[in-house]
């Protein structure tokens, strides 16, 4: 029907793999109930037949009924009461044994299960297994790990972790290999070029992220073929937006390069604060443009260099820009308008020591954050090398739009707008110090 039956929040417990059949579900090693979510047991199974669970643990595979029984007992507990004790209890069906070599078990097709791991896959017949017997009835090398497998029109098909595809039938042949086809970006014209060449030559960087409004195949080539900027573009032209998208997709740059949005007012279209690095508005969107609009698509714009440009001169926007903060007009391009963001935003304020400044004051002056609060990015690079907080490491600190934070064996810059990484340095045992997760007294201590 569509409703809701119920809803369980489990502080501990959760995942994006579900298994369902009959009466129960299991999320991260747990079994529910479905008709209340009450917690029956802990259960990891790799499979659900109609009426079994298959559970893997190393080599060892058991498998048991899926229905089964609450089975009380009492106990002595160890202050000498006695108490009752209840445990869900199913019946194994058979055990078995499966090479690590072979991974763990993805799937059962027919009479089949097939197994992954490392350059590996296999397939081992049921009866075999039950039998006492592990050999396995196929296996084929592939290259790196298996993500998911489906079973389907006789054959077997498996996603792996970067992306390959292969496909395994009955017959054996010479195996076809379709690479993806990508048609290059044509020679970018040489008027564009020398239009937008001078906004590059502004940037203080070639990587980070554009946008552009008002969607133009010839500016996007350039950006495209000249930096390594991430562009995300918005038109209201939904063919031309079609178009675009089929362009950059048949290219391989479509999703990780650029993005193409339909929006009706590209000026309207609500963009991330503080994100792009060059902000270009093109042709008839930015003749559109009335003042009053300027300071929302400006905000836009990063601190401390981001570049705005404006296919569109007049003397009420040029008055308008240069009323707000720390910006500083570049000499203008055949009527375009070109406005670098200067400096940091108004009210804001680097925290550059460990407690905050020279002076130890541990005081914020930024004056401009302030309630309510919302998300400006999430992301950004694993924190995979930074200390862990139990060792009280040094900060994190803050200066010119940077964010600064230690690991072990590295020091990385962070973009404090976007997330993005700047730039990581390997220094050996720079911070083995605090390398613990054990609770410690701190930096302030040595």
């Amino acid at each position: 029907t569509g409703k809701l039956s119920h809803f369980k929040y489990d502080k501990k417990h959760g995942h994006y793999q579900v298994y369902a059949a009959d009466e129960y579900y299991f999320v991260d090693g747990s079994r529910y109930q479905a008709s209340n979510g009450k917690g029956v047991e802990s259960a990891k199974p790799q499979l659900l037949g109609t009426d079994y669970v298959m559970q893997q643990n190393g080599e060892s595979v058991t498998v048991q009924k899926l229905n089964g029984r609450v089975e009380t007992r009492t106990k002595t507990d160890r202050r000498g009461k006695k108490v009752k004790e209840s445990k869900f209890v199913a019946d194994n069906l058979w055990s078995a044994k499966i090479s690590s070599d072979f991974g763990r078990i993805f799937l059962q097709a027919g009479n089949r299960l097939y197994t992954g791991d490392k350059n590996k896959l296999g397939a081992f017949d049921v009866a075999t297994l039950r039998g006492g017997q592990s050999k396995p009835a196929w296996s084929a090398p592939i290259k790196d790990n298996p993500w998911t497998m489906l079973a389907a029109d006789d054959r077997l098909f498996v996603v792996t972790e970067e992306s390959r595809l292969y496909c395994f039938g009955a017959n054996k042949i010479d195996p076809k290999h379709h690479a993806p086809t990508k048609t290059p970006l044509p020679s970018p014209d040489n008027k564009v070029t020398a239009r937008v060449a001078p906004l590059l030559n502004h940037l203080q960087t070639q990587e980070g992220h554009a946008l552009v409004l008002g969607a133009d195949a010839e500016s996007l080539d350039t950006l495209l073929n000249n930096t390594n900027l991430r562009i995300v573009s918005v038109d209201a032209d939904p063919a031309k937006v079609d178009t675009l998208r089929r362009r950059y997709e048949a290219a391989g740059l479509y999703g990780h390069r650029i993005s193409i949005l339909q929006y009706a007012s590209p000026l309207d279209f609500p963009a991330p604060p503080h994100f792009a690095n060059l902000v270009i508005v093109n042709g008839a969107v930015a003749a559109n443009l009335k003042p009053g609009r300027v300071q929302a698509i400006y905000k836009a714009v990063r601190p401390y260099g981001g570049i705005l440009s404006l296919d569109h001169k007049n003397a009420k926007l040029e008055r308008e820009i240069k009323a707000i903060a720390n910006t500083r007009m570049l000499p203008a391009i055949d009527g375009t308008l070109i406005v670098k963001r200067e400096g940091p935003l108004p009210g804001s304020a680097d925290w550059s020591h460990q407690y905050g400044d020279a002076g130890q004051s541990v005081v914020s002056k930024d004056n401009r954050v302030k309630a309510p609060l919302g998300l400006l990015w999430f992301g950004g690079p694993s924190n995979a090398k930074i200390l862990p907080r139990h060792g009280h490491g040094p900060s994190p600190q803050v200066a010119g739009g940077r964010l600064i934070i230690e690991g072990a064996d590295i020091i990385r810059a962070v973009d404090v707008y976007t997330g993005r990484l700047l730039w990581e340095r390997e220094l050996k045992g720079i911070g083995e110090y605090y390398n613990i997760t054990g609770h410690f007294s701190g930096a302030g201590e040595i």
